[in-house]
């Protein structure tokens, strides 16, 4: 079998956050599980863990959580959990810009 690397699947994925983009409900499982840890991925290699709350991924944090444990990373699951309780009422907002103004409360450091 010859090997994979995420480029042979570059199509795919466009594809996949073309259909994202337009109709996230319309995701099948194993569609959403690459969408939203892809997402927390990408988010935490470039800025942090606290970077994925800054940007759009997080709009769907709660189906993040779900899919993290359902793949098996429970320990990832409850580091966002956690960060959901710096939120008020431990509920980060779905809205990117009510997010990064409660973010921007926060002490630095």
């Amino acid at each position: 079998m010859k090997e994979k690397f995420l480029l042979h699947f570059r199509a795919h994925w466009a594809s996949l956050v073309a259909k994202a983009f337009a109709d996230y409900g319309s995701l099948t499982r194993d569609e959403r599980v690459w969408i939203n840890t892809q997402s927390l991925s990408g988010q935490v290699d470039n800025g942090g863990l606290m970077s994925y709350d800054y940007n759009v991924g997080a709009d769907y944090k709660q189906e993040t959580i779900e899919d993290l444990q359902w793949l098996g990373f429970p320990e990832w699951a409850g580091l966002l959990i956690r960060i959901d309780g710096l939120f008020p009422g431990g509920q980060p907002s779905k809205d990117i810009e009510e997010r990064n103004q409660v973010i921007a409360t926060w002490p630095a450091g």
